[in-house]
């Protein structure tokens, strides 16, 4: 079943009634599937290869003008100084970018069905988690999120090359995510994460789904695990969302429980 004909769901908090419809759907054996935003995605693939272009070229032309300074001895210290730091940030945001770039590409290499909620688990890329095998979950959701002075600048930079602000982490049990990954298409595999032989895939929401069915994703799932006892948790707070991380990392449950919010 695709997203069309469901309501426009929140992901949080979830509504007793909108999660008693989810559980009435997927206890009738219904599937919530959804395709990716091939489109969406597209143009934020092309819009950070921009980016890329025009940092490398940046890059390029700092190390060369500090070349020929230093060959002709024409150049002041403070003038080495502020090529240095122009050719650190440029190569820091390069990497950054580059980063945005694996999780737009595990897009474009997924199936046609890139996400889909079921009563007993989910799957990503084409990759089946069921519940028993979940540890835990996090959605980050900073839609909201507003900033001032230069993290805005630079959000509104990251944000026009493709940053997802809504994603989805997911942890499975301990040394078992190697398999995962294996099962994984292309350029899908590079968004799981591995640590210590724990972990599981960052799954990108925005730019990934169509605007209309992420909130719906967020809360299928979050009431399908629910049901499973497997705690997925939205939050943007940061030691929540540190504490999640760590554990569902380790392998171990999130400490922060059942319905946090």
């Amino acid at each position: 079943m695709t997203s069309e004909g469901q309501p426009a769901l929140v992901p949080r908090p979830v509504d007793a009634a909108i999660a008693a419809e989810w559980r009435a759907f997927f206890a009738g054996g219904g599937v919530f599937s959804l395709p990716a935003a091939v489109e969406a995605n597209g143009r934020k693939r092309r819009n950070n290869a921009v980016f890329l272009t025009v940092l490398a070229v940046l890059a390029a032309a700092t190390a060369i003008v500090g070349i020929t300074l230093l060959v002709t001895s024409s150049g002041r210290g403070l003038t080495y100084v502020l090529l240095v730091i122009v050719l650190i940030g440029t190569v820091a945001a390069g990497a950054r970018i580059l980063t945005i770039r694996r999780a737009l590409n595990a897009v474009r290499d997924s199936p046609e069905e890139y996400v889909a909620v079921f009563r007993d688990g989910m799957r990503f890329a084409g990759v089946e988690f069921p519940w028993t095998a979940v540890v835990g979950g996090l959605v980050i959701d900073e839609r909201s999120v507003t900033h001032s002075g230069l993290k805005r600048l630079t959000a509104k930079i990251m944000l026009a090359a493709g940053h997802a602000r809504m994603e989805m982490l997911i942890g499975v049990q301990p040394n078992t995510v190697r398999e995962y990954r294996a099962q994984a298409p292309g350029a899908v595999r590079r968004v799981f994460f591995v640590s210590m032989g724990s972990g599981g895939p960052r799954i990108p929401l925005e730019y990934a789904l169509e605007d209309d069915s992420v909130n719906a994703f967020a809360t299928a799932v979050r009431v399908s695990a629910a049901d499973a006892d497997v705690p997925i948790i939205v939050s943007t707070d940061p030691p929540i969302m540190h504490a999640t991380i760590m554990a569902i990392w380790r392998g171990t449950r999130p400490a922060t429980g059942k319905g946090t919010e």
